[in-house]
């Protein structure tokens, strides 16, 4: 994994969003949507079961004569790991672990079909057996693994219609994780510039904005010494990788965070004035022209990094990161608690809810309230101006992975 090459010592500077550019960013005027989030599953076995042409392939559950059954319920179910939690340090073999989880089919009312269970260690996946299609417990007596210090916890929830619900963890095997040690004088806070919180509408373009409009969007103001933003250097377009990688034709579904970084990586993205964000214009990539190509090409990033578990439980290393103008995406099943929350809300646990699978871009820190700043996709009418606050801690257990990118 890659490290940063220098911690900065900044004094706290707290700002807000402004309008600097004569073109100014127009918030689509529409109605909150809050999913398009695809959850990218943690590489299972390449077994039939989980996987087609080497690509994941939503199950459905078999009627007798074969067929697959037609569901209306098209929601994943609601998963959790209860224990062991996130970054716990288990015994290395061969004592025992104690598994236990939850798993419940809250919107849609299939109802619960299988409960699954799988661990990975060195590169190895093992699937725990079940006693009974929904168990929810195991005891786990696991071999003495050699070689990475940690395990990632898999479990997969499936309803009568197929939709799996899919939540993981890792486990230190060997060792406390060592939080990164903050030098002497580091802010106990830091906010980061910002360009306005857009709304992304009817569209499930939430992964799209969260990326090539927020992150990078931050990321070339810093990396380009800006001091305003502007619609024509510095504001990176959402529309133009949303309109060529949504998943699901006209109808404007999802994407997911890896397929997004290969598009920035691979083609870029143009800037916010050749192709402002609409939710109007039915996600089309007719509207992807040349001269948008092209400019495109001029706006690659050059990689993008997943730092797992370890970074949301690192707490020093998150706060590098960011206090190094790094701002960090990452995907969570959002909850109505959070999603209607105001001025003054800190995410610090589960209400139960899932509404949909949002990306949400990690842009600051404070450590009086013991929480990470994070900008949504939801408009500035939601939360605090379009931020929402999670806690520290909290972040462990929602965030399976963090992104950061490079753009030089």
């Amino acid at each position: 994994m890659k490290k940063l090459f220098t911690i900065l010592t900044l004094s706290l500077v707290l700002w807000s969003c402004q309008k600097t550019d004569t073109e100014t960013i127009t918030e689509p005027q529409t109605n909150d949507f809050v999913g398009g989030a695809i959850e990218e599953k943690p590489t299972p076995p390449p077994t039939k079961e989980f996987m087609k042409n080497g690509s994941y392939e939503k199950l459905r559950i078999a009627n007798e004569d074969g067929t697959a059954s037609r569901c209306a319920d098209v929601t994943s179910p609601v998963c959790d790991i209860i224990t062991p939690t996130p970054g716990q340090l288990m015994p290395n073999g061969p004592s025992t672990w104690t598994i236990s989880v939850r798993g419940a089919d809250e919107v849609g009312g299939s109802g619960l079909n299988r409960i699954e269970f799988w661990i990975a260690n060195d590169g190895y996946f093992f699937k725990l057996p079940n006693t009974t299609p929904l168990q929810t417990s195991w005891t786990y007596t696991p071999p003495a693994f050699q070689y990475n210090p940690y395990s990632t916890l898999v479990l997969y929830v499936y309803d009568n219609c197929g939709n799996a619900g899919v939540r993981s963890i890792g486990v230190y095997r060997t060792q406390n994780l060592v939080q990164t040690p903050l030098p002497a004088g580091f802010p106990t806070a830091f906010s980061m510039v910002t360009p306005p919180v857009i709304n992304q509408g009817v569209e499930q373009s939430t992964v799209s904005i969260a990326t090539a409009y927020n992150q990078f969007s931050i990321e070339k103001y810093y990396r380009t010494n800006s001091t305003s933003w502007s619609n024509t250097r510095n504001v990176m377009s959402a529309e133009y990788i949303y309109n060529a990688i949504h998943n699901g034709g006209t109808t404007c579904g999802g994407t997911t965070l890896n397929g997004n970084y290969e598009f920035l990586r691979n083609t870029g993205t143009c800037f916010w004035n050749t192709l402002p964000y609409s939710n109007t214009n039915g996600c089309s990539s007719t509207l992807l022209t040349r001269a948008m190509r092209t400019e495109a090409g001029n706006n690659k990033i050059r990689y993008s990094v997943w730092e797992n578990f370890i970074y949301a439980v690192d707490k020093g290393m998150v706060k590098t990161y960011l206090n190094n103008k790094r701002p960090l995406v990452f995907v969570a099943r959002m909850e109505s608690t959070t999603y209607n929350s105001g001025p003054g809300f800190i995410w610090k646990q589960s209400d139960g809810t899932s509404i949909g699978s949002t990306a949400l871009t990690i842009v600051g820190f404070d450590d009086s309230k013991n929480a990470y700043k994070c900008m949504t996709t939801w408009g500035s009418g939601r939360g605090e101006g379009g931020f929402i606050w999670v806690d520290y801690d909290h972040m462990t257990r929602i965030a399976l992975q963090l992104w950061y990118l490079n753009v030089v």
